[in-house]
């Protein structure tokens, strides 16, 4: 019997007292709890949990979804991070507050609408679109009501806006940018929505029994990286057996170029997450100081901010990276400890404290055979619905080089060339590399057994006499150890 303890520095926090106010939040948080779990392992912490203080465990705290708590737990909250905690948080999840509606006054929402630490993956597209009804909820942000229709065709499907809800799509490339949103605003419901983009008004939601397009021209050379689109209106009651606040019925967000309305449009819900770059030069501004700890607020919507989210989980120069390094938390200077993740594929990692030191599991929980690239440039094979256990060694230490060229004994002898030596972790090997008197020659890899030396093709009279001359200056020889064939 193995005892393998998960070893996590970093919990999400969820909202019980929001949730017993709105039980249709639970959705919300878990599917961007999921969401996150693909690029950081972390714990779930509630408001009985806090009670119990169990708080203190953690290094990083990261709010998700619902705004409102009890304000003993917005109480523990304070004190944990003027005690060196570190609590990160969007807009969406701000400003918090209590059942009584006592608003928190330690950590406000972020006044500008954009951090500038994130950038497209990429070349930008002609144009972006955003299906509303989409089960991923890609771009949304704000307050939405579940999807409705059929949820696999954007023009059958659609969710309700709740009073001032949002939008974030990618600014597409070329000038004139056009907005384009398929909506319908019963004029029996008597709602007025207006739009606008990045807090400013455009216009306002035409009125229609039927979904209608409206299409709106956006001033060039006034939005940087994405345009905010915001549903801001009065509210309907459902019905008597629906007490929801509705406002009107969006379908579908689309903005392009004037000179590519209809053509070269990229549905957001497949380029979403992995299209982010971001910049950690700019993180810094999102944070600020409370007493020991630090207080990071990000405006971005869910997508974007859990980006943001995972790479200040790594951020190795954080203001608060040499606190971490101090406490003795493995991997040094992260809140996450070692970063043996930070993509959102279909791999996740976990770390294990185990008897024979910290491991870290990557499991693959899709039909495909995958290959998992780690932060220290090498690869696993995680097999379908399975794991591969890795030393953190093996998937956290880089790899060291150091190419030393040979002077051979024998001056007649062909010069093997360089020997790379590699290091990784405690593990240690070696390469020999010839480079050919060609430019642009072939390679030959050349795998020597176990019980033999990396340099038998130039030291063994047989190889070295019948097989070297036919090598040697036609191609690039590349001799690997054992240890690196299988690694």
């Amino acid at each position: 019997f193995r005892k393998n303890v998960p070893h996590l520095n970093v919990a999400a926090l969820m909202p019980n007292t929001t949730i017993g106010m709105k039980p249709e939040l639970i959705d919300r948080f878990i599917a961007l709890s999921t969401t996150l779990r693909r690029a950081q392992d972390f714990e779930w912490l509630d408001e009985n949990m806090i009670e119990d203080g169990l708080l203190s465990r953690f290094r990083a705290v990261v709010l998700l979804a619902g705004q409102i708590y009890e304000q003993a737990t917005l109480d523990r909250l304070e004190e944990w991070v003027k005690a060196g905690g570190v609590l990160i948080s969007s807009n969406e999840t701000l400003p918090l507050s209590t059942p009584e509606d006592a608003e928190c006054s330690w950590i406000r929402p972020a006044e500008s609408a954009w951090s500038g630490a994130l950038a497209m993956a990429g070349e930008a597209r002609e144009g972006y679109s955003v299906d509303v009804g989409n089960r991923k909820e890609s771009g949304l942000t704000g307050v939405w009501h579940a999807g409705e229709g059929n949820v696999l065709d954007p023009s059958d499907s659609g969710r309700w806006t709740a009073g001032e809800s949002s939008v974030v799509i990618p600014l597409p490339a070329g000038d004139g940018p056009v907005l384009k949103i398929l909506a319908k605003n019963d004029p029996e419901h008597g709602v007025d929505c207006q739009v606008l983009a990045d807090g400013a008004p455009i216009g306002s939601i035409k009125k229609s029994k039927a979904s209608a397009w409206n299409r709106f021209e956006l001033p060039a050379g006034k939005y940087s990286g994405r345009v905010k689109v915001t549903f801001r209106s009065n509210t309907f009651t459902g019905g008597p057996n629906d007490p929801r606040k509705l406002g009107v019925y969006v379908q579908e967000v689309m903005l392009s170029s004037k000179a590519s309305e209809k053509d070269g449009i990229a549905d957001l819900e497949d380029t979403s997450l992995v299209r982010y770059t971001v910049d950690e030069g700019r993180l810094g501004s999102s944070f600020a100081p409370l007493g020991k700890g630090w207080i990071g607020v990000f405006p971005e919507n869910s997508e974007e901010y859990l980006s943001l989210v995972s790479a200040a989980l790594y951020w190795e120069q954080a203001p608060w990276s040499e606190d971490v390094a101090k406490s003795g938390l493995p991997g040094g200077r992260c809140l996450a400890g070692c970063r043996t993740d930070g993509e959102f594929d279909e791999v996740r990692s976990s770390v294990i404290n185990g008897p024979e030191g910290q491991q870290v599991l990557y499991y693959n929980d899709s039909p495909q055979y995958l290959h998992k690239r780690l932060p220290n440039g090498r690869t696993v094979a995680v097999p379908e619905y399975s794991f591969a256990e890795l030393t953190m060694d093996e998937a956290c230490a880089p790899a060291e080089f150091e190419a030393s060229p040979i002077k051979p004994a024998d001056p007649q002898a062909v010069n093997p060339g360089y020997m790379l030596s590699y290091t990784r972790g405690s593990l240690k090997d070696y390469a020999l590399v010839r480079e050919p008197a060609e430019k642009g020659s072939g390679w030959v890899i050349v795998l020597h057994g176990h019980g033999s030396g990396a340099d038998q093709l130039y030291t063994r009279p047989d190889i070295a006499q019948h097989w070297l001359p036919e090598l040697a200056d036609k191609y690039c020889i590349v001799t690997l150890t054992p240890w690196a064939t299988a690694g």
